[in-house]
């Protein structure tokens, strides 16, 4: 995997939403560093990674999602970092 881009970023994000929309759950992060200066602030082309504060659900479901995510994308499991 190379580096991700903002359309990559809100793909990724929105098929994460989209699981667990289907489990019933709704995933709520903080997202920090790189990416948020790739979506947000558009001060940046790409990242390596998202780097984010999980508020909900638990971090362990959220991460079972972003596999399944890294998976479908062939990316690697750690694109979704929760230990910023």
């Amino acid at each position: 995997m190379g580096l991700l881009s903002k359309p990559d970023l809100i793909a990724a994000l929105s098929r994460l939403g989209e699981l667990a929309l289907e489990r019933g759950d709704r995933v709520e992060l903080l997202r920090l560093g790189d990416s948020a200066m790739v979506l947000v602030f558009d001060a940046r082309e790409s990242t390596k990674d998202v780097d984010v504060v999980v508020l909900s659900p638990e971090a362990a479901r959220v991460r079972e999602l972003a596999q399944i995510v890294a998976t479908e994308r062939n990316w690697p499991a750690d694109w979704l970092n929760d230990a910023a």
